[in-house]
């Protein structure tokens, strides 16, 4: 005789184990939205001399605005090769690393 396996179809095995459910927090990850202050970002500035204004830009825009990286580079104007290029600089990475610890 084979025995029938039964589930409870009212809850996902997620619920009963405290976990959230996927698209809830995808829901909540999608309205996550940093705020990182002007003054933060000019004490970092005069850190990282080297980082130009359009790179601090995509680094507050990525930051700032949950997306893909092409997303933050478009917003500004510019082009994703352009934007994982920049970010793969090692005082861009430096001050982006530093900025997001702090916010």
């Amino acid at each position: 005789m084979t025995a029938k396996l039964t589930t409870n179809k009212s809850k996902s095995s997620h619920d009963r184990k405290g976990l959230r459910p996927l698209r809830e927090a995808a829901d909540q990850a999608a309205k996550a939205v940093t705020v990182i202050e002007p003054t933060m970002i000019c004490e970092y500035r005069e850190r990282h001399p080297k980082v130009t204004d359009d790179q601090a830009a995509l680094v507050a825009e990525i930051l700032q605005v949950p997306g893909p990286i092409s997303q933050a580079a478009t917003a500004l104007g510019k082009n994703k090769s352009w934007a994982y290029e920049t970010l793969k600089k090692p005082h861009v990475l430096a001050y982006s690393t530093e900025l997001a610890r702090a916010s």
